[in-house]
């Protein structure tokens, strides 16, 4: 058995799910910082990739934006 490890790009880094899922509920990133009470930059760094959330934050947003959490920790296998 064979096993490939990918490096992701800063590109690939970028949640765009996340951010997707926020601007469909027409949430700015301020007001769903507000709403969690977390900061913005946090949120912008969680979007960006910067920063992964802790499995009490990542839940806290999945029920705030009506997503299954554990998307955050979910990892692409697929051959790129």
């Amino acid at each position: 058995m064979s096993v490939t490890i990918c490096y992701l790009n800063k590109e690939d880094e970028m949640r765009d799910w996340l951010i997707n899922i926020r601007k469909s509920k027409k949430l700015s990133q301020e007001k769903l910082a507000d709403d969690i009470n977390i900061s913005r930059e946090y949120i912008s760094m969680l979007e960006s990739g910067d920063r992964n959330p802790s499995v009490s934050v990542a839940k806290l947003i999945g029920e705030s934006l009506d997503f299954d959490w554990q998307k955050f920790f979910d990892i692409d296998v697929t051959n790129r």
